[in-house]
């Protein structure tokens, strides 16, 4: 009974869930603009959407449902690499590398300066953005 249960909401999923998969994606490139980053957040979504699929009460609005559950879990990721920083070496590490000033050793009085890499850090429609004036 269980099993013939999950067969049915496989299909129903499939049904409902599968053409959207591709918009989905074409969505998550536009909002992350990378696709190895686009590909996990659709299959994150759909696995959101798997689980959630009780939720849907109309089948006919399965398209807003599965691409906002995409968007959310693009802002996600956004998030995250926003939030993501980068490791510098130690300070013992980095004393002799003259490469490395922003991870140089410093004194107690004049501690090193850490910094972002904001290309990694930054969401990327942030990056390009003109200053608000």
């Amino acid at each position: 009974m269980e099993g013939e249960r999950e067969a049915v909401k496989a299909r129903d999923f499939d049904a409902i869930v599968g053409p959207w998969i591709e918009p989905g994606y074409r969505l998550a490139v536009a909002m992350l603009r990378d696709p190895d980053e686009a590909q996990d957040a659709v299959q994150e979504a759909a696995v959101k959407a798997w689980r959630s699929l009780e939720r849907l009460r109309d089948s006919d609005q399965a398209r807003a449902w599965f691409l906002s559950i995409v968007a959310n879990q693009c802002r996600s990721t956004m998030r995250r690499r926003w939030w993501s920083v980068v490791r510098l070496p130690s300070r013992d590490a980095a004393a002799g590398s003259p490469e490395e000033p922003a991870a140089a050793a410093g004194s107690p009085e004049e501690p090193a300066v850490q910094y972002l890499d904001l290309d990694r850090a930054m969401p990327p429609h942030l990056l390009s953005r003109p200053a608000h004036r």
